[in-house]
């Protein structure tokens, strides 16, 4: 298995998960979601993924802490963390760069953007 070809995408919204499940799958990606955070980490530790897309407010445990758990199990993992709701723009980026993330994306954003984004962060 090709961890380059992994995604694990942990949002509490399905709409979002089904997405990006479609836009990934059709660039040749395999696409492993999970719908709040103690999944999400549950999913990761199972897993090898090249990139996970995070949401900052998912259920059970908050976004940044599924990051630090990410940490404890692989530092390197490369994150990119999304957030929608009760940040602004320059809260979710300053969440981001104090988390060491590789990217943050601001809902609602272009699916041409993810994917130039996913491309880079898999090179």
């Amino acid at each position: 298995m090709d961890a380059k070809k992994n995604i694990l995408v942990i949002d509490d919204e399905e709409g979002i998960r089904d997405l990006l499940t479609l836009a990934y799958g059709t660039e040749g990606f395999t696409v492993v979601t999970a719908c709040d955070g103690r999944e999400g980490i549950e999913v990761f530790k199972k897993g090898d993924f090249g990139l996970v897309f995070l949401d900052v407010n998912i259920p059970k445990v908050w976004g940044p802490e599924v990051v630090k758990a990410i940490r404890k199990i692989k530092p390197g993992q490369k994150i990119v963390l999304s957030s929608g709701s009760a940040e602004s723009p320059e809260e979710i980026r300053k969440i981001a760069e104090g988390l060491g993330v590789y990217k943050c994306l601001v809902k609602p954003f272009e699916i041409k953007d993810l994917l130039d984004l996913t491309r880079e962060a898999m090179a």
